[in-house]
């Protein structure tokens, strides 16, 4: 019995080689939600001064399951131009693997007006790569730092974001192999428009533009929402997957506003383009909390 499981345990260690080379599960993009700030930390305060928020992505198809878990909080400062926070992201590939990062996050808004703005961010922190499995290698893991740096500007109806991410190009050795956790671009353009008095339309282009071999990703998205608190998605990626979301934002509860949100993909055509070009979903939920009145609060 030992032999057996001994044997299971070295076929089980030969496959992170390919892990380490073109795992993608950390580095998707969030499809749903107008929260960019999981991709760009530059994007932490456009919409609220203060959100609490949740991911949760799960990929089914070939031989696993993966899920993504994102958690995270961001406060604006008295200053009004300073934003910190705390994010968490776990990456689970199903009896295999355990990724795990937590990071500080700081914005600093650069210049605003009326019809524009920028913002400056970035996140720095700890990442542990886990290995799961039976007697012989659970519990094996290694540690290493993590950062990004993004820039966000807005002018008028357009948006555009790009971000460094994996700055240090993370290297994480948990046995006799090395896992690698690439350096990449992450950039967003966005334009978004009214089309009646009670109808929005928003789309955008995202890309991932990885330094390495890894498959470069673009996802082309557009949404419509009405009255800004129910709204649909229609989203395609450059491995013909096709994703349908759904969101309810500004829920009342307490002091502030909740967001729900659904998304299900589909690949449109089998290939190889990418590994997890399979079925995907995602649940989002966010809670921003209401502004303080300042001229009541100066009296």
């Amino acid at each position: 019995m030992h032999l057996r499981n001994l044997i299971i345990s070295l076929l089980f260690l030969l496959r992170l080689p390919v892990l380490g080379q073109t795992d993608l599960r950390s580095q998707n993009p969030t499809y749903l939600t107008g929260n960019y700030s999981v991709v760009n930390p530059a994007h932490a305060g456009v919409n609220a001064s203060t959100e609490v928020f949740s991911f949760y992505q799960g990929h089914t198809g070939l031989q696993k399951i993966f899920k993504t878990i994102d958690l995270g909080f961001y406060h604006r400062l008295s200053n009004d131009k300073i934003h910190i926070g705390l994010m968490a992201r776990s990456d689970i590939e199903e009896e295999f693997s355990n990724l795990t990062s937590v990071s500080g996050l700081f914005t600093y808004r650069l210049f605003q007006t009326k019809t524009s703005g920028l913002q400056a961010g970035g996140t720095f922190g700890i990442v542990n790569y886990h290995l799961l499995g039976n007697e012989y290698i659970s519990g094996l893991s290694d540690w290493g730092a993590i950062g990004s740096f993004g820039l966000w500007y807005n002018y008028k109806k357009w948006e555009i974001g790009a971000s460094l991410n994996n700055l240090f190009n993370t290297s994480l050795v948990p046995f006799q192999t090395e896992i690698r956790m690439p350096r990449h671009l992450s950039g967003i353009l966005q334009y978004s428009t009214e089309l009646s008095p009670r109808i929005d339309w928003r789309t955008s282009i995202r890309s991932l533009v990885y330094f390495g071999d890894i498959p470069h990703r673009f996802i082309w998205s557009n949404e419509l929402s009405y009255l800004e608190q129910f709204s649909f998605s229609v989203l395609v990626d450059q491995a013909f997957q096709l994703n349908f979301g759904a969101q309810v934002r500004k829920l009342p509860v307490h002091t502030g506003e909740l967001a729900i949100g659904f998304l299900f993909g589909l690949p449109l055509v089998k290939n190889e383009y990418l590994p997890l070009s399979a079925n995907n979903y995602e649940l989002t939920l966010s809670y921003q909390f209401k502004e303080k009145d300042k001229s009541s609060n100066s009296r």
